[in-house]
């Protein structure tokens, strides 16, 4: 799949990078501009999004019909959260709350 097209399905707007620079390359220096740690510690920072992903959430169903204080679930339909993921969410949640918005597509 061209980057093009990659970003696009990821809900990448080209209009908000004018250089058109493939999302990694993006994110990497946007988080150099503003990290007190500087574009060396970007890799580390990827490094523990990744394992954190691979890991979690521990959650089981089990542990979200304990919480009892009312909960709003939202998820968009380019999230990384699968919609399947947020219903069982919602579903497991005793108090929860789920609104529905419709969603414009914006053309990539």
């Amino acid at each position: 799949m061209a980057a093009h097209s990659t970003a696009c399905a990821a809900g990448w707007v080209h209009a908000s990078r004018p250089d058109r620079r493939p999302p990694r390359e993006f994110l990497k220096d946007s988080y150099a501009e503003l990290s007190p740690d500087g574009i060396g510690h970007h890799d580390v920072v990827v490094a523990k999004l990744a394992a954190m992903h691979a890991r979690e959430p521990g959650l089981t169903g089990a542990n979200l019909r304990e919480i009892t204080p009312r909960t709003l679930v939202m998820v968009g339909d380019d999230d990384e959260v699968r919609l399947e993921h947020a219903i069982e969410m919602y579903r497991s949640l005793p108090t929860a709350n789920s609104p529905s918005f419709p969603v414009p597509r914006m053309a990539c």
